[in-house]
């Protein structure tokens, strides 16, 4: 493997991992229920804006020598969408277990 395949590789993984940082939103305690979009103004237009940026980061050439990035294949956006949906779920099954459950090691051992 050359080493222009590796770097293209390279880039190409880096930006797959853009994504996920992109896809993952977190807080310690609240539900995603009792953290919706529609109490608060900012996290949808948010979550869009940081989408759009991804885009244009991930699509607009002149960025890819600069910020090393690389154009991700479709059936590579998957991938970040699996691994949110199931940090997601493991992550809403913490938060009910820590508040269910307070005084345990889990609500603890939660950041």
């Amino acid at each position: 493997m050359s080493g222009d395949t590796k770097n293209d590789i390279l880039n190409i993984a880096s930006s797959i991992y853009f994504v996920n940082l992109v896809v993952i939103v977190r807080t310690r305690r609240l539900s995603l229920i009792n953290h919706a979009p529609w109490r608060n103004p900012y996290l949808l237009p948010a979550i869009v804006f940081a989408m759009i940026i991804a885009i244009f980061f991930l699509y607009v050439p002149k960025f890819h020598s600069v910020l090393d990035t690389a154009v991700v294949p479709v059936e590579y956006w998957f991938l970040p969408f699996a691994f949110g949906i199931g940090l997601l779920l493991f992550d809403e099954t913490r938060k009910f277990l820590v508040r269910k459950y307070p005084r345990s090691i889990l609500a603890k051992m939660a950041w």
